[in-house]
């Protein structure tokens, strides 16, 4: 029943994620025009992406596009769909972000936002802040959604989960910390840092930016194309874990149930792309439609879900047998499927169940109840 749960929390995720996955493609296109029939008309990107999510029809289709997109991709295969894709964007993710990072860094006053981004304030260090960190670590690395239980079921015995424990959050970060050397720099330059939130950030503020240096139009065609690698990457995971479900639990051929999923994410979307527009006088608790979903999955759902995956694994399944004070590893649970049966070396086996068993538990039922008690108090 948790992974039930999970299930059809990344199938909401889906759906309306790819609303803003949907805006990319929109951008994407505009970007490409830009560069390629480059007007003499100059664009107001503020207002261009005002009359982009008021477009019922637009944003409807480009939601349409994007889903379809992924749909092809899953629909051939874990290795020669998703696996193969990923080798792909994730090379040309990076190569582009170095590329947008090097020409951020040579903006005059560039240095005033890498100041920014690597001096240090610890004044501003509060228990609000780590716990938003922490949210966001959840949303960033897809924990108690079931996308590393899906991609984990993948690898072979033989595979070292705990270095991967390791590499993923920090390959993570690093992509994290390079962005901002991207960001920040320009931003600074141009002096539009109290402009910078939220999605306009990426289609408001930045598009400015561009449109103000040289090769600008180049530049930003290689940042949407950027933006969207890195969503198109996300979003495979989310249908991936839906699909994957349909084809082993259900029986489902992978085609079919690709097709499935993409046409119920496509319908559960529709709403979440009109609460901009059409549904824009829906609202629950002074929340969008589309901002309802938003909360209810990352604020409410992955946390409920990564504490009923720690209570599964640190109470009900995991039965430790021990031998001269330390934990047999072939006696199965989690920690004969991380160590292999005991073939692989994990020399914190005891703080880490010990940590998912009552430390994780706790740290996460705090994020919960902070994201309730905020929603009440505005």
């Amino acid at each position: 029943w948790v992974g039930i749960l999970m299930v059809i929390g990344i199938f909401l995720m889906l759906s309306y994620y790819s609303v803003v996955g949907g805006w990319i493609v929109t951008y994407m296109v505009i970007s490409f025009k830009n560069f390629f029939y480059p007007s003499s008309v100059q664009v107001d990107y503020g207002n261009l992406f005002s009359k982009v999510i008021s477009s019922p029809t637009e944003s409807v289709s480009y939601l349409l596009i994007f889903l379809l997109i992924n749909a092809a991709i899953v629909a051939l295969g874990v290795r020669k769909g998703v696996e193969k894709t990923s080798k792909i964007m994730m090379p040309i993710l990076f190569i582009i972000l170095i590329l947008l990072v090097g020409r951020a860094l040579t903006l005059d006053g560039a240095m005033e936002g890498v100041n920014f981004l690597l001096k240090p304030d610890f004044s501003q260090i509060t228990p609000k802040l780590i716990l938003s960190a922490m949210g966001q670590v959840f949303l960033s690395l897809s924990l108690g959604i079931g996308c590393l239980l899906t991609y984990g079921s993948y690898l072979k015995k033989e595979d070292n989960l705990i270095r991967y424990s390791f590499l993923i959050p920090i390959i993570d970060t690093c992509f994290s910390f390079v962005a901002g050397l991207m960001v920040m720099p320009a931003l600074y330059s141009f002096g539009m840092q109290e402009k910078a939130s939220g999605p306009g950030l990426i289609f408001c503020v930045l598009p400015e930016i561009f449109k103000k240096i040289p090769l600008g139009s180049f530049l930003m065609l290689l940042f949407f194309l950027l933006v969207l690698c890195a969503a198109v990457t996300s979003s495979l995971s989310m249908l991936e874990e839906c699909v994957t479900f349909l084809v082993d639990e259900k029986q489902i051929k992978r085609f079919k149930a690709s097709i499935m999923t993409i046409l119920c994410a496509f319908v559960v979307g529709i709403p979440c792309a009109l609460s901009f527009n059409k549904l824009s006088n829906i609202s629950l608790m002074g929340k969008s439609i589309f901002d309802v979903m938003d909360f209810s999955i990352c604020e409410v759902l992955m946390p409920v879900c990564g504490v009923l995956l720690c209570y599964f694994v640190g109470h009900i399944w995991h039965k430790p047998k021990l031998q001269n004070g330390d934990f047999d590893f072939t006696s199965g649970g989690p920690l004969g499927e991380v160590t292999n049966n005991g073939k692989i070396k994990f020399y914190f086996a005891k703080m880490w169940i010990f940590l998912i068993q009552y430390v994780t538990p706790l740290l996460i039922i705090i994020i919960f109840l902070s994201s309730i008690f905020s929603l009440f108090k505005k």
